[in-house]
Order: structure tokens, then C-alpha cells, then sequence
């Protein structure tokens, strides 16, 4: 029998949020957002995730798989993003709501959005990526 974190881990991608991942994929290739790199969690809703983002943005860079994603708070996912986010690359992280909703507020002031599945959050980062010096790209939805 499977524990209720183990259906959570194995939940397949929604069959509408497909759809909105290609829609948000739309959105960054016009804007020319395409990730260098990926970072995605684990769990099979995410790794799906990440495989549709790269069909649909003809994707050729790494995916990298980081565990602490899975359930993570705010505070760790930025810390991901400090050690993954290289000066002039563009990484993609993908993740769970609530602690993806959070970190957007946390390092913009002025970010008042929701995060609705399928949406991204373009965000600059100075060089060293320090979270009071951050610059809203855009944010796009489905």
C-alpha cells in the first residue's frame, strides 16, 4: 500500500496543465526566455513538466534532478537558486506550490501574483545574485 507522499511523488502531470505549459512556453519564446538550464524536482508531475518544456521549446541543455525541490520551503529554494543561477544563463527551476508562490514575493517587493500551475516567473539576478537587487522580467500564465 502506498503512503500518501508516495501517491503525492508518482501524481502524473493534470491533463489541463499540459496545455498550459505549452501556452507559458509561447509566452517565454516570444520574449526569448528559453532556459539554459533546468532544474526540476524530482516528483513525476515536475519531471513531466520539465520534458514538455523542452519538447516545446526545443530545448538542448541540461536537466538536472535535485531532490531538496520535493516539498521544499522558500527559504531552500532559494538557496538552490544562489548555488544553479550562473551570470548570463537563464535557469529554469521547477517546483511546488506553496514554496514556488513564496519565493517571487520574497525577492520582489512589488510581486503580488498568484502562481497558477503552469506559470513562470522571469527574475534577474545581479551578479552575485543577491535577493534586495533583483529585477522582475515577467510573468507569464496559461
Amino acid at each position: 500500500m502506498s503512503s500518501p507522499d508516495d501517491r503525492d511523488f508518482n501524481r502524473p502531470l493534470a491533463p489541463g496543465a499540459q496545455f498550459g505549459i505549452g501556452q507559458v512556453c509561447n509566452q517565454l519564446e516570444a520574449g526569448n526566455l528559453k532556459p539554459d538550464i533546468i532544474i526540476t524536482s524530482p516528483a513525476r508531475r515536475t519531471a513531466e513538466t520539465a520534458a514538455r518544456i523542452a519538447q516545446n521549446l526545443n530545448f538542448s541543455g541540461k536537466i538536472i534532478t535535485n531532490r531538496q525541490l520535493y516539498n521544499a520551503s522558500a527559504q531552500t529554494i532559494l538557496s538552490l537558486i544562489e548555488k544553479y543561477c550562473d551570470p548570463g544563463l537563464i535557469t529554469g527551476i521547477i517546483g511546488h506550490n506553496p514554496a514556488m508562490s513564496q519565493v517571487p514575493f520574497r525577492l520582489l517587493p512589488n510581486f503580488h501574483q498568484t502562481l497558477p500551475p503552469a506559470a513562470a516567473v522571469a527574475i534577474e539576478f545581479p551578479d552575485p545574485p543577491v535577493a534586495s537587487k533583483t529585477n522582475l522580467i515577467g510573468y507569464f500564465t496559461p
